[in-house]
């Protein structure tokens, strides 16, 4: 019951935080929402994906019960941290409109190659995002699994320790 509310929790997280995000007042003006700065996140980002990695070998590696409860919070912890970074760099680019969405505000008046490389670098920008989302994905998913071993480990052991009792 647990592993099923924590898997539900999980699914609804990204939907949970966007919800939670602040909306920009219209016609905001652009801010911090730039290219540069979401290329910054994007790093950042596949900082956590790596650390969330080495959490997971950890915890596939180790047989102390105690040891694996406490990297398993510290992986969740971490999983919240990126989805959280997910969050806020999804609704920066909706609250700026994105790059691509304001040309205007970068290129000059009918400078079309400057509007399509700014088109250009948006794409890639998506693209990497979408990237993020997928490794996001994969520590859910691999975190749910070490939950699940570590639930039939409990009941093998719960089931071992009954047996013996009994026995005596």
């Amino acid at each position: 019951m647990r592993t099923l509310l924590g898997a539900a929790t999980l699914a609804l997280l990204p939907v949970m935080l966007l919800a939670q995000a602040p909306t920009p007042a219209p016609g905001a003006p652009p801010g911090d929402g730039t290219i540069q700065q979401q290329q910054t996140q994007l790093q950042q980002m596949q900082q956590s994906l790596e650390e969330m990695q080495k959490q997971m070998s950890e915890i596939q590696a180790t047989r102390d019960p105690e040891a694996r409860q406490r990297l398993m919070r510290e992986h969740m912890q971490s999983m919240q941290n990126a989805m959280s970074m997910m969050g806020r760099m999804t609704m920066m680019g909706q609250m700026h409109g994105g790059a691509a969405a304001r040309p205007g505000k970068q290129c000059a008046d009918n400078d079309t190659k400057c509007e399509l490389d700014s088109l250009e670098r948006s794409q890639q920008l998506m693209q990497q995002q979408m990237g993020m989302m997928q490794g996001m994905m994969g520590q859910m998913m691999q975190h749910m699994e070490a939950q699940m071993q570590m639930m039939q480990t409990m009941m093998q052991t719960q089931r071992g320790g009954g047996a013996q009792e009994h026995g005596h």
